[in-house]
């Protein structure tokens, strides 16, 4: 039995882990020998705790977290001597921890109810795609580029989420929306759009590929399609109606991995 410590930079997804790892302790002073997993790594309070720490540590690294550390040579430096097991999520994650002297091995993680989330693909010759954001940072959300990129797809309708702005051709804004209202919108979309440059698995590449959609990433994953340059994203939404089949074979990989213990 592991214990389980949540850094409160990612308050949103204590729930959700919570629910995950049902029946683990979360950490403590009584658990300091027990086997841990440390979620994110974002602030001293997450650092303090993890070297405190005596037994067997597992660091998983959530996204952001990175590019805070690749800022300070000290916690590096800190690092790089702490006996821990370090996972995260894609080969950008990877190569940017290696750069630093931490060598961690690549797992995808999804913290919803993967049952939740069932085969439903539905071909369109004007695909609907969706996506999210955060008011404090759309640019690392592509949102700086969506306009651009919907007036060079006009056949394809665009959902943003999680900010507000004024909808406009077709490009609709919804904001911020409960969780049981966006799951159930999203099946009726053909894919899910990822513009982030530096991103951890997103929920929404999640979602999107266990409906057997067709989502687009501009980071690498099996079975989920890459764009590494902005054209690329243009031509692969543009050819998105072109996708008759549902993406049976992404949805039954994604589905085994993701149930795979971390």
């Amino acid at each position: 039995m592991k214990a389980i410590c949540i850094s409160s930079s990612i308050a949103n997804f204590k729930n959700k882990l919570s629910m995950k790892y049902a029946g683990h302790p979360e950490w403590g002073a009584l658990h300091l020998f027990t086997p841990t997993i440390f979620f994110g790594m974002y602030h001293v309070g997450d650092y303090t705790k993890l070297l405190a720490h005596r037994g067997q540590r597992i660091v998983f690294w959530c996204g952001s977290d990175i590019l805070n550390l690749e800022k300070s040579k000290k916690w590096q430096n800190i690092l790089t001597n702490v006996k821990a097991d370090h996972v995260c999520e894609n080969d950008v994650e990877r190569l940017k921890l290696e750069k630093m002297g931490i060598f961690p091995r690549v797992q995808p993680m999804f913290f919803d109810a993967i049952y939740q989330f069932e085969p439903c693909f539905k071909p369109s010759n004007t695909p609907h795609v969706f996506l999210t954001a955060h008011e404090a940072s759309r640019e690392p959300y592509g949102l700086n580029l969506l306009d651009d990129i919907a007036r060079e797809t006009p056949d394809v309708t665009f959902h943003v989420y999680g900010v507000k702005d004024q909808s406009h051709d077709n490009v609709i804004y919804h904001g911020r929306v409960p969780t049981k209202q966006f799951d159930k919108e999203i099946r009726e979309y053909q894919g899910a759009l990822r513009l982030n440059a530096h991103d951890g698995f997103a929920e929404t590449l999640a979602k999107s590929i266990l409906m057997a959609q067709h989502p687009i990433s501009t980071i690498q994953y099996p079975y989920i399609d890459y764009a590494d340059s902005i054209q690329n994203v243009i031509y692969l939404l543009n050819h998105l109606k072109d996708k008759k089949e549902p993406n049976l074979a992404g949805a039954s990989y994604w589905k085994k991995l993701l149930q795979k213990p971390l």
